[in-house]
């Protein structure tokens, strides 16, 4: 797949709202999957991360970060559409927001739109989540 290059306004914009979506995050493990559609197919990364309780302190693979950061910058170069899904595993049951990526500019998703847009094969046959999964309303991650 072909990503456009991204600036160093594209990369700040990136950390910016990734920044944002992890603040937001809460307390516990979490796991970020992005995929992003262009010239010659799509492209797809996941991360997962822990915030530790209380502290607010943030344990990832700086790697993995850098990399979704720079796969959003792409988008936002872009203009590329794509997805943001943000799974937080808890008991009892795990939640999953979902933003839309739009012209390079996530837009937060109700639960039902993030099932609708996931949870369905193009043949129209539901795709059931895993039990305990429920998908609910993102927040804004744009100031």
């Amino acid at each position: 797949m072909f990503l456009p290059e991204a600036s160093d306004n594209d990369q700040q914009r990136a950390a910016d709202y990734l920044s944002r979506l992890v603040g937001r995050a809460g307390d516990g493990r979490h796991s970020i999957i992005m995929s992003i559609a262009g010239i010659g197919g799509s492209a797809v990364h996941t991360t997962d991360f822990l915030i530790a309780d209380q502290s607010e302190t943030l344990h990832a693979n700086l790697e993995e970060v850098w990399e979704l950061s720079y796969l959003l910058a792409c988008a936002i170069a872009g203009n590329l559409v794509g997805g943001i899904i943000l799974r937080t595993l808890s008991h009892p049951e795990d939640t999953v927001r979902g933003w839309r990526v739009t012209e390079g500019i996530p837009q937060a998703m109700t639960g039902a739109e993030l099932f609708d847009a996931y949870c369905f094969q193009p043949d129209g046959e539901i795709i059931v989540p895993p039990p305990g999964t429920e998908c609910t309303d993102a927040f804004h991650i744009l100031a």
